[in-house]
């Protein structure tokens, strides 16, 4: 401006006006001027006016009528904000500007800043600066915390201010100006910070005077912890005494704010806990400004007053979200709903359908609460769906069902009858059909593993019979199959013992060779027709034998007799024949040869009557056993428990012992089965009645029941639903109301004593929150669980303890709390593994030729007796020890290298060696499968094996030098055939050590200057 020729110097001078500068322009054709004092009118009159005397600085422009609309508009409102709020500098600059200001946006833009600048300034008149110095001027309290309050407050003024700038971008603008409100609430905001930093100075000072002071800070913290509200009678005592227990020493300060922070904290729970109820309903509202709202409210509470009060405003919100949610559920379902077999259904009574839907949906819209809306919902499908024609077929369905019991059938008509909707009664229906096509599937599995374990049926009537099981369209008739299998089995069967029973007769006669007569009792055994005429003709055989016996007088000839006697004594195991034998070949005389017969003769009766008791015995067994199949009370579960204990009865007086319990557990299942129904229909019908559950929670919880193996699941079905039923209710009279309810349900179902259930009875009455009485329902359910469970862990305990495990299995049901399911399905489960390894284990022992019947019995004591798996297989691993070795071929190959010939009883590595170059040389012999190890070494340096049965020479020789290989095979411990070991005294390397079965070889190696080093081992005959 100043090299404009038209500008006059003196008029650039201000006019002091009380500190304010006025500045009065004109603009000419051309250029800015700035003119003498002469203040122009906001409608840009050039008449002088009166200088303002209030605080407000203004500046004016010499042609104000070239400014219009909202340009002007925005320079006058900048013009008119007092000096306090803008800086004469800052708005002179603002108004200078708009001498090249003709559009809008632009003067939007510097209203914008103008207000903004505002913000700084009024913020700025909050004197921190002066708060920290007093605080940082004290001594005797921690000015770090009161600082970090100060910033405290800083940050929310800074806030304040923040949004005031955001806020003006957004609800400032050429149609709206919402200054006068946004800067109502930033002049709170600063004027809260004010107040805020005033109190937290004041405090700092105050603080510092009573650290002071011992008695003053003593008097304070008695005082803040009497005005901590929440804290009980019991907390205040506590930390009063903790107050009055401090020494007046260099520490007082800290160890009284210690305490008082703790009371305080102590305090804070109460409200902390208040808010986090709050907090939880918060997070079910949507995202939105009532939440928004709610929200900054929740941040602001302090009190647990204030937080139960906005507690019950946050619910009321909740509950007319859900409302409106429900509705617009509600609505959407029934306009989208599509029935397809009723009246309403197919474009014929499109119509219809709509006129029923606009009435539901105005149904709808009337509700005044969800339960209001979900019934319309269950009304409009019931109506919509025709849901009572529906049932009627349902039932129909189900009562055409073959393979469910009339129980079965009565609970499902019962649980149809009392369902709201189609969806209820088709799940209910197909839960039946499940249901009759698991017990047809169940049948028939088990029918065909009944079938094709029968011993005596051909395989082609076994195919025929599995084939018609997969026909059968009902368990009845899979049941006739079994019995006619049965039947078939049991002829085939008498057959097969009568071929079986002649064949081995014949064998026994044959071996009668001396015995004159023999013939004449084979004819009768070959036209026996039945067991027992084989027998007697047997007997009648061996009876003429003994007597030519009784009257021999040649020792010779007496002991060949004697011994062809004992080969037909059939109760003798094969030991037991040897052992005779042997006894009579070291007889010296015919009397001692007779003796010797007749003591075999008496152990094969002690061992027949053994086996015919044990024959005996099973026989009742397996009537027993199928008597337990037809029982039409017991379950499943007790009939497994129930065979286990027949099959391990040891006697009769023990299997008819079990046979007492059996009969006194089928009338007590009786009762139960009774008991089991009375508790299924109870539990549907209380579910009927629980209005807080959905269509879809109910008719899960009424299958649940329905599928219940005792009543004390049933029960426990109903108990869950009603929890789940209290959980989903939000009312807290009702919720109170329906939890004292719960409460006194029968003993069995809750598991509290009277006295229990009267406390917290009445702890709930008192409760002041609906999460008050939550927590106790809570509680006193875990406690109800717990004391349940301990029942319930005793009636497992004496299941398992009686052996019936499959039982124990059930009862598991019952159980409510984790870590007992978790603890006892363990425990169940390794009852039932050692219960089926004993079962396992003593028909092993039944089975075993090898074992003398009169010794089983013994066996079979000490596998009833072991208490773990461990023990039981212990047991088998005696009677394993009495069975006959079996055969294992060894195979010997030669180097022609080395001259060493090697054992092995490894097929593939005998075939290897071959291959490598050595010459197979075949069998060398039968070795064991057990016995006495015999272990292979090897010589790295001369590449020898050697043998050995001793297992300190096995470890010594490897010690020398010699790398151990193993067991190679067994010796036989009966000592069937002799191995040699011969050893080349002239050999250098391999092939010093040869072993042979053979007498022969063994001669002819000794003549070439070998030497005989003894029996080595034993092969198998």
């Amino acid at each position: 401006m100043k090299n404009n020729k038209n500008v006059r110097k003196d008029n650039l001078s201000p006019v002091d006006n009380s500190t304010k500068r006025v500045y009065k322009m004109y603009k000419s054709k051309k250029n800015w001027v700035v003119a003498p004092v002469v203040l122009l009118t906001l409608l840009g009159a050039v008449a002088p006016a009166p200088i303002a005397l209030s605080n407000v600085s203004t500046t004016v422009l010499a042609a104000e009528a070239d400014l219009t609309g909202f340009v002007k508009d925005a320079y006058n409102k900048i013009n008119a904000l007092p000096v306090s709020e803008l800086k004469d500098s800052d708005k002179k600059d603002l108004l200078d500007s708009f001498t090249t200001t003709t559009k809008e946006d632009e003067a939007l833009t510097k209203l914008q800043d103008a207000y903004k600048k505002v913000a700084d300034t009024v913020a700025a008149s909050v004197d921190f600066a002066k708060a920290e110095q007093n605080i940082n001027a004290l001594t005797k309290v921690d000015k770090a915390s009161y600082l970090t309050k100060v910033n405290n407050i800083k940050s929310e003024l800074n806030k304040a201010v923040d949004t005031f700038k955001s806020d003006v971008n957004t609800k400032v603008t050429k149609d709206t100006d919402k200054y006068s409100e946004l800067k109502a609430t930033l002049d709170a905001a600063v004027s809260k910070a004010k107040t805020d930093l005033a109190a937290v100075v004041a405090d700092a000072q105050n603080a510092d005077k009573v650290n002071g002071s011992f008695d003053l800070k003593k008097a304070d913290s008695l005082s803040q912890i009497s005005k901590l509200t929440y804290l009980n009678a019991t907390q205040v005592a506590d930390f009063t005494k903790q107050v009055n227990a401090v020494a007046n020493d260099k520490d007082y300060v800290a160890n009284f704010d210690t305490i008082v922070s703790a009371a305080k904290a102590a305090n804070q729970k109460y409200v902390d806990a208040a808010k986090k109820v709050v907090s939880t309903e918060l997070a079910k509202l949507h995202e939105g400004d009532t939440k928004k709202a709610l929200t900054e409210k929740y941040n602001k509470v302090t009190t647990v007053e204030a937080a139960n009060s906005l507690l019950t405003e946050v619910k009321a919100a909740v509950a007319a979200q859900e409302l409106a949610d429900a509705k617009a559920t509600a609505k959407t379902t029934i306009n989208e709903f599509v029935p397809t077999d009723s009246k309403y259904a197919g474009e014929a009574n499109k119509s219809k359908l709509a006129s029923l839907k606009a009435d539901y949906v105005k149904k709808v819209d009337a509700a005044t609460s969800v339960d209001e809306v979900n019934n319309v919902v269950t009304a409009f499908k019931a109506e919509a769906t025709g849901l009572e024609d529906i049932k009627v077929a349902a039932k129909q369905s189900v009562e055409a069902l073959a393979n469910i019991s009339a129980v079965d059938k009565a609970n499902y008509a019962y649980a149809i009858d009392h369902s709201t909707s189609k969806e209820a009664v088709d799940a209910l229906l197909a839960d039946a059909k499940a249901k009759d096509a698991k017990n047809l599937s169940d049948a028939k599995a088990a029918a065909k593993e009944a079938i094709n374990g029968k011993e005596y049926l051909s395989a082609e009537a076994k195919k025929d019979l599995v084939s018609k099981v997969d026909e059968a369209k009902t368990v009845t008739a899979v049941n006739d199959l079994v019995d006619s299998a049965k039947n078939q089995d049991e002829t085939a069967k008498k057959a097969a013992e009568l071929a079986t029973a002649q064949k081995d007769a014949l064998a026994v006669l044959d071996g009668l060779k001396s015995f004159s007569d023999v013939q004449t009792y084979k004819d009768q055994v070959k036209n026996a027709k039945s067991v027992d005429d084989v027998k007697s003709a047997v007997e009648a055989a061996k009876a003429a034998y003994e007597a030519v016996l009784a009257a021999e007088t040649d020792a010779a000839k007496a002991k060949t007799e004697a011994k062809e006697l004992v080969s037909a004594l059939n109760n003798l195991t094969e030991a037991e024949k040897a052992q005779a034998v042997k006894d009579i070949d070291s007889a010296k005389t015919v009397a001692e040869v007779k003796d010797t017969f007749n003591s075999a003769k008496e152990l094969d009766n002690t061992n027949k009557v053994a086996a015919e008791a044990a024959a005996k015995l099973a026989e009742a067994k397996k009537a027993a056993v199928d008597s337990l199949k037809k029982d039409a009370y017991l379950t499943d579960a007790a009939k497994a428990d129930f065979t286990n204990k027949i099959n391990a009865a040891k006697d009769k007086a023990e299997l008819d012992k079990v046979k007492a319990e059996i009969d006194k557990a089928s009338k007590a299942a009786k009762a139960t089965a009774e008991a089991l129904d009375s508790a299924i229909k109870d539990a549907n019908q209380t579910i009927d009645g629980l209005t807080k559950l959905t269509e879809v929670q109910k008719y899960e919880f009424k299958i649940k029941a329905l599928n219940s193996k005792t009543p004390e699941e049933a029960k426990n079905v109903k108990l869950e639903a009603q929890l789940k039923d209290l959980a989903q209710t939000t009312d807290k009279a009702a919720y109170i109301s329906k939890a004292k309810a719960l409460l006194f349900t029968a003993e069995a179902q809750n598991g509290l004593t009277k006295a229990q259930k009267d406390a917290y009875s009445a702890a709930i009455d008192n409760a002041k929150t609906i999460e008050d009485a939550k927590k106790l329902i809570d509680e006193a359910v875990a406690k109800a669980a717990t004391q349940s469970d301990a029942e319930t862990t005793a009636a497992i305990d004496k299941l398992l303890a009686a052996g019936y495990v499959n039982q124990a299995k059930v009862k598991l049901a019952e159980l409510r709390v984790d870590a007992n399911k978790e603890a006892y399905t363990a425990k169940v489960n390794a009852a039932a593994e050692l219960v089926a390894a004993k079962l396992a284990a003593q028909d092993v022992v039944n089975k075993a030729d090898y074992v003398p019947a009169k010794d089983k019995a013994g066996y079979i004591a000490k596998i009833e007796a072991a208490k773990s798996v461990d023990e039981v297989n212990k047991v088998l691993d005696e009677v394993n020890q009495l069975a006959p070795a079996k055969a294992v071929q060894l195979y010997r190959a030669y180097n022609p290298n080395s001259g060493e010939h090697l054992y092995t009883a490894n097929k593939a590595e005998y075939d290897h060696l071959v291959k490598l170059g050595w010459h197979g040389e075949g069998n060398a012999w039968k070795a064991a499968d057990k016995g006495t190890p015999v272990y292979r070494l090897y010589n790295p340096n001369s590449g020898e094996h050697f043998y050995t049965t001793s297992k300190f020479e096995y470890d010594s020789v490897a010690k020398a030098g010699w790398n151990k290989e193993g067991v190679a095979f067994y010796s036989d411990a009966k000592r069937g055939v002799e191995v040699y070991r011969l050893f080349n005294p002239n050999a250098k390397g391999a092939g010093s050590h040869h072993y042979t079965t053979s007498a022969g070889e063994r001669d002819s190696l000794m003549a070439k200057g070998w030497k005989y080093e003894n029996i080595a081992f034993y092969g198998l005959k």
